[in-house]
């Protein structure tokens, strides 16, 4: 729902200072 935090954890190689990350989606599942 809009406005709900999410929390994800990410595994990845040493990526160095992230200044910005962007989280998609494509709409599917069960409350989309």
């Amino acid at each position: 729902e809009r406005k709900q935090m999410d929390r994800f954890k990410i595994e990845s190689a040493d990526l160095g200072n992230i200044y910005k990350l962007k989280i998609r989606h494509n709409n599917k599942g069960l409350s989309p």
